[in-house]
């Protein structure tokens, strides 16, 4: 009997044990949310949080400037840092701050090149003026003779230059067999200086002994007239001093 309700037993406390198990796995599928659902909510959180993120950092907001350009004249074309805007008097938006270069330029004046810096927003203005280039023309008497300016040669006159800057200068004229000239000139913006000078000849004396030569057998000439005169009159008077005795003696 005995050797019956042991094998009994141990068959009850298996079954009551997988019994139990069966309840405990029933009871946590109910609490506990299945996987899937769980990751997916924390990944959607994590994909929120990394918008923001990106949102804030990748996307700075930039601190803008308008920029006012005016120049005398006008009609001035405004270059800005490489690209081309309009002419002047021009108003230039949404410029970011900083370090910027400005090229303005017109036909007929020097072009005119400003680095300039935007510290912070708002609105800011630059005024310039343009220079325009002096003209000087020489003319000498006689023609083809050197012009030096500031050292340099430049050409022979008849001499025009409608592109000097503004300024002194120092131009010298020479020419082989004349008396250099030398003088010191102001070029003032869109003025023409005009000069035109007699250069004189390193050579008058020269000419002047050559015509003393040629004028030298003159005075002999005119001394052989005098002469010729002189005898004419000394027969003439001895002619009339014989007339005269042959009347006395009659």
């Amino acid at each position: 009997m005995k050797q019956i309700l042991l094998p009994a037993v141990c068959a009850v406390v298996l079954i009551a044990g997988s019994i139990g198990s069966f309840c405990m796995a029933a009871t946590d599928s109910t609490t506990v949310s299945p996987p899937g659902v769980v990751a997916e909510s924390s990944n959607d959180a994590a994909a929120q949080a990394n918008a923001t993120i990106l949102e804030k950092t990748d996307v700075p907001e930039y601190a803008l400037c308008t920029l006012s350009v005016a120049t005398v004249p006008e009609g001035v074309t405004v270059t800005l840092d490489g690209s081309r805007f309009g002419q002047t008097p021009l108003v230039i938006s949404n410029i970011d701050t900083g370090s910027h270069v400005l090229l303005l330029q017109k036909v007929g004046f020097y072009q005119k090149r400003i680095a300039f810096s935007l510290p912070a927003p708002g609105a800011s203005s630059l005024n310039f003026e343009l220079t325009a280039p002096g003209r000087l023309e020489i003319s000498t008497v006689p023609p083809g003779a050197t012009v030096v300016v500031n050292g340099a040669d430049r050409g022979t006159t008849p001499f025009i230059d409608s592109l000097l800057k503004p300024g002194t200068y120092r131009v010298r004229l020479s020419k082989e067999k004349c008396v250099p000239v030398e003088k010191m000139i102001e070029i003032t913006g869109g003025a023409t200086v005009a000069i035109v000078d007699t250069l004189l000849s390193t050579l008058p004396k020269d000419r002047d002994t050559s015509a003393s030569a040629a004028v030298l057998p003159e005075p002999r000439k005119k001394k052989g007239k005098y002469f010729t005169v002189g005898m004419v009159a000394g027969v003439f008077s001895v002619f009339l001093l014989i007339l005269a005795i042959i009347e006395t003696r009659e």
